[in-house]
């Protein structure tokens, strides 16, 4: 075909396919983002007014980036938002979470919201144009969600920790 006569569909998808052909995914375990989990009856709302992007209506299978930042406007750290069945979840940067774990204690008054660490589960992310058909072997055990990291086509995977080496086998 005549690259020029297509159109921008089609351009994409063949583009698509030529990527998927040429480029594997990315798939590494990353112990820089450890779980923070926000229980209690305030917790969604009280991270709503706390970072950038709107949690309100965050369904339990979409994941929100957003900042966290200061009074003044400085980014305190990027996150990854996501809603659980007790309140919600975040996955941030271990360099940035001191920092940001004594913003979100200064700025808890009379919510009902506690801070809860999670290190038992481990970040696999999945990146890149065949990062799709990677993650279908996860079992349903396995939580994912849509996380873009590099721009294009990414996911990242909730694992025990224990379980991370049989995982990435």
């Amino acid at each position: 075909d005549n690259l020029e006569q297509l159109s921008d569909e089609a351009f994409r998808a063949r583009f698509r396919e030529w990527l998927q052909a040429h480029y594997p995914p990315a798939l590494r375990q990353d112990f820089r983002r450890p779980f923070r989990r926000l229980r209690g009856d305030d917790a969604r709302s009280w991270l709503n007014g706390q970072i950038t992007n709107d949690v309100r209506e965050l369904a339990g299978d979409e994941a929100r980036y957003a900042l966290a930042l200061t009074a003044k406007g400085r980014i305190v750290t990027d996150l990854w938002a996501l809603a659980e069945s007790e309140g919600m979840a975040i996955v941030l940067p271990r360099a940035r979470l001191e920092a940001a774990l004594e913003r979100f204690d200064k700025h808890i008054i009379m919510e009902d919201v506690a801070l809860q660490t999670d290190e038992a589960l481990a970040v696999i992310t999945v990146q890149g144009p065949r990062a799709e058909a990677v993650i279908a072997w996860a079992s349903a055990a396995v939580r994912r969600y849509p996380c873009a990291r590099l721009g294009g086509i990414g996911f990242d995977c909730w694992v025990p920790r224990d379980a991370v080496a049989d995982t990435l086998a």
